[in-house]
């Protein structure tokens, strides 16, 4: 009895909880809103992107004007010097201007510097020339140009000055002092270059491993030549030697021959001369009538002009 009071309670309770549980609720979550606020979360707005720096464009250096300047005492030849690159100080130009006095005595001297970017530089420096000294190849000048548009290095010599430098040891001078190119030191590149040029006037080349190798190549070529020519020689005069060797021994096989048949015939002679129809005594050549021992009347075989002695 007293367990089914208590089931009694326990429902009406449930019952009375239920009829005012949601009032419940609302008041505990209008409570709980209070003390508790809703956090919604926002993403940051994304940021404002930086402007680029405006590059600031770079002055473009004034070419320099193509300066004259005149050449060594006689004043036959002129000097030249156009650095439209931009690329030598006033100190450099005047260090530059000492090595190109010096050439100055055997020719004209010019040196000048671009942004050209030819794509064949040794051209574009040949159409200088022409334009500035002459168009003709027998006047004597010594010409350097630096194309910075190419990274070029180019060195023409015309007139007397192409047999102390040619095309070869142009090449071989310009690749010695490219490296001070590289470095940005362009007036050491042409003092140096200028020097090289004043030395190979006075005939004083500077060491080449390009030119050691064509000297050994040379000297090779020369060494097999000469190998092949005695070689040659020799072998010729052997075949020579040989050649009368064999002559000599068929003439003395044909000696031996012509011996040989003398022989048979002359036997032949002496066979038929030693028949009883022949006088092999007469020891004149009358006729045989005058020979004791003849016993035939007719001629002696032996005593005609034609005797037995053919072959």
């Amino acid at each position: 009895m007293k367990r089914c009071l208590r089931i009694l309670i326990m429902l009406m309770t449930a019952a009375v909880l239920w009829v005012s549980g949601p009032e419940a609720l609302s008041e505990e979550n209008a409570d709980a809103s209070l003390r508790f606020p809703l956090i919604t979360y926002s993403p940051p707005p994304p940021p404002t992107p930086t402007p680029a720096p405006t590059p600031v464009p770079t002055p473009t250096p004034t070419a320099k004007p193509q300066q004259t300047y005149p050449g060594d005492k006689s004043g036959k030849y002129q000097i030249i010097l156009e650095d439209a690159a931009n690329l030598l100080s006033p100190e450099e130009e005047t260090e530059v201007l000492e090595a190109m006095q010096s050439l100055s005595a055997y020719g004209n001297v010019v040196f000048w510097t671009s942004n050209e970017g030819s794509r064949d530089p040794l051209l574009s420096l040949q159409q200088y020339v022409d334009r500035n000294i002459s168009p003709s190849l027998d006047v004597p000048s010594i010409s350097l140009s630096i194309d910075m548009g190419s990274r070029k290095i180019m060195l023409l010599t015309r007139g007397d000055m192409r047999s102390y430098v040619d095309s070869s040891e142009a090449n071989a001078i310009t690749d010695r002092h490219s490296g001070y190119a590289t470095r940005k030191e362009y007036a050491k590149c042409a003092t140096a270059i200028y020097e090289d040029v004043y030395n190979a006037v006075h005939g004083i080349y500077e060491f080449s491993a390009m030119r050691t190798i064509c000297g050994v190549l040379m000297g090779l070529g020369i060494a097999l030549l000469a190998v092949f020519i005695y070689t040659r020689k020799v072998s010729l005069q052997e075949k020579c030697r040989d050649t009368t060797l064999t002559l000599n021994r068929k003439y003395e096989s044909q000696v031996k021959i012509t011996e040989k048949q003398k022989t048979g015939s002359i036997k032949r002679v002496i066979s038929q001369g030693s028949s009883g129809s022949s006088c092999s005594s007469c020891s004149s050549c009358s006729s045989c009538s005058s020979c004791s021992s003849c016993s035939s009347g007719s001629s002696c075989s032996s005593c005609g002009s034609g005797g037995g002695s053919s072959f």
